[in-house]
């Protein structure tokens, strides 16, 4: 379950802690679908010696983990049925993944997404879908600004007549 709003004041305190001990027990819209990514594009030197492209870590178990934990918060910590990797992860020449994705299910029809990845731009996003709103959170990781926590949520939106307005 999630309220858009509370949703929204706790990703305004733009720390893992504080993002991750909100309960949702109380909140009232649905999520159906998560959508999330952490990714940032590595140089040369980081995609050769940093310890986070060698066998102990990669871009799943350093990047990855925000979008994992995001996406378990939004179902109130319920473990998915199935999750299936995306095909075609990218490996460095030790086969450590540098970009990977993965869709996790669950048996009531929700699903998410992520993709974490040391090849592409920078992205710190979440974009989740509910029964009657929808919040995006940019930014969620490590702030570009950090006087600033971008996010924005849309409640009950619907077609105007024939399309030309939104609600």
């Amino acid at each position: 379950m999630l309220y858009l709003l509370e949703l929204a004041v706790v990703f305004l305190n733009k720390t893992l802690s504080g993002f991750f001990h909100c309960s949702l027990s109380l909140l009232t819209v649905h999520v159906v679908r998560v959508n999330s990514t952490v990714a940032f594009r590595g140089d040369t030197e980081f995609l050769k010696n940093n310890i986070r492209v060698k066998a102990d870590l990669d871009a799943l178990g350093d990047a990855g983990w925000y979008s994992i934990r995001a996406i378990l918060w939004t179902a109130d910590y319920e473990l998915p049925q199935t999750v299936t990797a995306l095909r075609d992860p990218v490996l460095n020449e030790d086969g450590v993944i540098l970009s990977c994705g993965a869709t996790l299910s669950w048996k009531d029809g929700r699903v998410a997404t992520f993709n974490c990845s040391f090849v592409t731009n920078m992205a710190t996003d979440i974009f989740a879908s509910g029964t009657k709103g929808n919040l995006r959170v940019h930014d969620f990781v490590i702030p570009f600004l950090e006087n600033v926590a971008p996010f924005y949520t849309e409640e009950g939106s619907s077609f105007g007549e024939l399309a030309t307005s939104i609600h």
